[in-house]
């Protein structure tokens, strides 16, 4: 039998790393289609979990911001060689999913390694970050 999608309603400016990969890694066994929809902001770990998405949608005036430096995100200070490694396994993961669940290139992933980078509506369903921009009610 056909599964009815699962909608996750993000709005959130992030918040724990290790969270993030949980909720990612139970969207992707999911049997069962889950949607994510941006009504409002997919900030840090919330973009992460909004790329997860089988469906990805979101509201027109809704935005996104991405940041490689998943140090601040951790919370944690690099002091030893192990979490140095786990670190840098991290930050490869990262960019795995962005160029495995977007559009976004390489060269243009590599363009904004040492900043924050915001996308509205328009270019999210440009890069592919979302399949498609909400812009009526589709009850």
């Amino acid at each position: 039998a056909k599964r009815p999608p699962i909608r996750l309603y993000i709005n959130s400016l992030g918040g724990d790393f290790n969270a993030m990969l949980t909720i990612m890694d139970a969207i992707k066994i999911s049997k069962t289609p889950i949607h994510t929809i941006n009504i409002g902001v997919a900030y840090n770990e919330a973009f992460y979990v909004f790329i997860a998405g089988h469906q990805r949608f979101t509201y027109i005036n809704s935005s996104f911001r991405y940041i490689r430096d998943i140090r601040g995100l951790l919370n944690e200070e690099l002091n030893t060689g192990n979490e140095l490694k786990f670190y840098e396994r991290q930050l490869i993961a990262i960019k795995d999913i962005i160029l495995t669940r977007t559009k976004i290139t390489e060269t243009e992933y590599n363009k904004h390694l040492n900043n924050i980078w915001y996308l509205d509506a328009s270019d999210a369903q440009r890069l592919k970050v979302c399949h498609d921009i909400i812009t009526k009610y589709q009850g």
